[in-house]
């Protein structure tokens, strides 16, 4: 074990392996096709395993001005960067450390405060001069370690600095590894709206090391719980019926609350195999992916209204969730618009009914991807497993936040 990893550390992860698979796949992708894997204690591992196929170069010489020509994915790596959210890094820095001795990553390490506010163009900014001011090249892998906002942070960085460098997730949340770690998508925050400035960017591997999910908070649970429910009823039902058993019954949402960790991990993993299925299939939103945005267009919109400091994602997506079920049942009447209630005593909104204004949230989507003329472009459901885009004209819409507001 490397320096760093205390005996008691070492013992835990080493329980969590005696009942954890280690489960894997492939996602294809144009950028080149990359390894998703899940299992408890499996950084370490994983990424010597990664290092092992990306051999480093025996001259031991690297361009450091990089190259303009598309990047072979196995190139061998000539050091790293580790770029790992603040609260991440306070509550495991042995194991960071660890993992920093470990790739040869540069004794700097970039740490992104917590929170929605770190997915700005300033911060992309101060990340990229971290980058440049350690020379990498176009061998030197970005190591994003974090949740959603510093993987969308370290991917954009990655994608833009000489062009694109190797990128490797390894998320820490819940939403992360069910969600935002897959799939190519990188980017921030503009005033004008979220995820409106980015890029396409193909990681080299997504590594879901479960153990990480020990300390994370639940909030943060029930935060990621929102991507699966998503998944599920866009594309297996199973997951919401399951994500009854697993988040309501066994008290306060968190890692001591699963009672069968082997169950959980299959639910988690199915959750990222809907994602590389839909991503591989239509990788550049062009179509089907856009089905992902179920929940979205009222939720990022919501999180724009407020700030994106009092509703976090998953919250924002739950409730627009709760409105798109609405219109799917006044559209279609197959789906019921109460699916999500047995999980709404879960969240916990920082925002009260008489603040969700409906003319205020119509304009905040205005300048949503899916928007045509007049109305907006809502996924919505014509029956479980079946989305559609949908226009929906305002008044319809007015209705839809009053349901949503009733829920608060």
């Amino acid at each position: 074990m490397f320096k760093g990893a205390g005996r008691n550390e070492k013992s835990e992860r080493s329980k969590r392996r005696r009942f954890m698979n280690r489960l894997s796949m492939i996602n294809r992708s144009a950028g080149g096709d990359y390894p998703v894997v899940s299992g408890a204690g499996i950084a370490e591992a994983e990424l010597e395993a990664l290092w092992h196929r990306h051999l480093r170069d025996p001259r031991g010489s690297h361009d450091s001005h990089g190259s303009h020509g598309s990047r072979d994915s196995h190139d061998p790596y000539d050091r790293a960067c580790i770029v790992v959210d603040a609260e991440v890094l306070r509550l495991h820095e042995d194991r960071i450390r660890a993992i920093q001795m470990q790739i040869g990553a540069v004794e700097e390490v970039f740490v992104v405060p917590s929170g929605e506010s770190s997915k700005s163009l300033s911060m992309w900014e101060r990340g990229v001069d971290y980058l440049l001011r350690h020379q990498v090249s176009r061998r030197t892998p970005v190591v994003a370690v974090g949740g959603g906002v510093t993987g969308d942070l370290a991917g954009f960085m990655a994608s833009a600095v000489l062009r694109g460098v190797p990128l490797i997730h390894i998320p820490t949340t819940l939403l992360a590894m069910a969600d935002s770690s897959i799939g190519g998508k990188t980017g921030v925050n503009h005033a004008s709206g979220k995820n409106l400035i980015g890029a396409f960017h193909t990681p080299d591997a997504v590594i879901q090391d479960l153990d990480f999910l020990k300390t994370l908070p639940p909030r943060e649970w029930v935060n990621g719980l929102s991507e699966v429910l998503k998944s599920g009823l866009i594309a297996d039902r199973t997951l919401v019926d399951d994500a009854g058993e697993i988040f309501t019954g066994n008290g306060e949402p968190g890692w001591e609350a699963v009672a069968d960790p082997d169950r959980f991990q299959t639910w988690l993993f199915r959750c990222a195999e809907i994602k590389c299925e839909i991503t591989s299939d239509d990788e550049f939103e062009s179509g089907r992916r856009a089905f992902l945005n179920f929940g979205h267009t009222m939720g990022h919109a919501m999180e724009k209204m407020f700030g994106y400091n009092r509703l976090r994602h998953g919250e924002a997506v739950f409730l627009g969730m709760i409105g798109a079920l609405f219109l799917s049942a006044k559209v279609f009447g197959r789906v019921a618009a109460d699916a999500l209630d047995p999980f709404a005593r879960l969240y916990e909104f920082d925002i009260r009914p008489e603040e969700l204004d409906t003319s205020s949230l119509i304009s905040y989507m205005a300048l949503d991807k899916k928007r045509a003329g007049s109305t907006v472009r809502f996924v919505l459901l014509e029956d479980w497993e079946k989305p559609t885009l949908q226009p929906v004209d305002s008044q319809l819409i007015a209705e839809a936040v009053d349901v949503i507001r009733r829920s608060l």
